[in-house]
């Protein structure tokens, strides 16, 4: 394995002498150490993106043995894909890993947040990401994981969307988000919250409200985050995940009936100490606007709840007129 100890070191006269998209070498290790240090653009090289397309193959081939694992390269884009991917949290690190080298995970999610729309809607550019941005998504670490959801965010907006379908990459980075945001429930907040925003926010959004698998994802994240919210050992954990929910539902229309019976369940089984949270009205609405039609079996029941936060609440008024 040949690794450049250097390349990562800061060069002011380098940089200052640096001529963009003259020569790929020049550019990719001008944009690592911008990454691994700076953090923002030179002057020079205020379109990093297309500096960076230009040298993507050089940039990636610097940057790939800070990723190998000793044991076993990186996995090929089929590879990571399949239900059988390689397990790669289990191998021997080599002394240059990013693990041991922070500049290197550092400088390539540097990289790939100022890669452009039209960059990352290219078929070939996200292969070449991918074995990358996995190995991090898929990382024990937390920190590693937060970077690799955050290279998956900024894929999954804007023109990518159909590219990634196409790639079969919603499934794969679904699962991937899905198990920080389940593994992280009882210990890390933070890790927890990011993963859910990228579920509700970002990749429910690939496919279409009604799809098959729309619905499947839909129903596995309400079903988890009821049964996390019925399980909180205090009303700041409780509140996260009523939260969350707040913003899911109103995605959901009609599929909410689904839920309605747990959902339902849920806010009544919440401690006394627990009431109180401005989110619970915003579920009991979303109930209100999209499940009316078999709202009518529970609507005594919500009024209580709604009672226990706020007596005058217009919402009571809404429900009794369910009755």
């Amino acid at each position: 394995m040949t690794v450049d100890e250097d390349i990562f070191a800061w060069d002011s006269d380098f940089i200052d002498s640096w001529t963009p998209l003259s020569n790929r070498h020049s550019d990719a290790r001008a944009l690592l150490m911008l990454g691994a240090f700076k953090g923002s653009a030179s002057g020079k090289a205020e379109n990093i993106s297309v500096s960076l397309m230009g040298c993507l193959d050089e940039w990636t081939r610097i940057l790939r043995p800070y990723f190998e694992r000793s044991v076993a390269a990186l996995p090929s884009v089929s590879q990571l894909k399949s239900a059988e991917r390689p397990k790669i949290l289990l191998t021997e690190e080599e002394p240059c890993h990013w693990r041991n080298v922070p500049q290197a995970r550092k400088a390539f999610v540097w990289g790939v947040l100022h890669l452009d729309q039209k960059a990352s809607a290219k078929h070939e550019h996200i292969a070449k990401l991918l074995p990358f941005i996995m190995q991090l998504a898929d990382d024990y670490e937390a920190v590693a994981r937060i970077d690799g959801m955050k290279c998956i965010s900024h894929l999954t907006t804007g023109e990518s969307g159909k590219l990634i379908l196409s790639m079969g990459l919603d499934d794969l980075w679904w699962k991937t988000v899905l198990n920080s945001f389940q593994g992280a429930a009882h210990d890390n907040r933070i890790l927890c919250g990011i993963a859910g925003d990228l579920l509700i926010e970002e990749l429910m959004q690939l496919r279409p409200m009604g799809d098959p698998v729309w619905l499947k994802r839909a129903d596995e994240l309400v079903t988890f985050i009821v049964r996390q919210t019925v399980l909180s050992q205090s009303s700041a954990e409780a509140n996260f995940y009523i939260e969350m929910l707040s913003r899911l539902l109103p995605r959901m229309s009609i599929a909410i009936v689904r839920h309605l019976k747990s959902i339902v369940k849920m806010l009544e089984e919440l401690p006394g100490e627990f009431v109180g949270y401005p989110s619970i009205e915003t579920v009991v609405t979303c109930l209100l606007n999209q499940a009316w039609p078999r709202l009518a079996l529970y609507t005594e029941r919500l009024i209580k709840v709604i009672r226990s936060l706020e007596s005058s609440s217009p919402l009571i008024h809404k429900l009794q007129n369910l009755s």
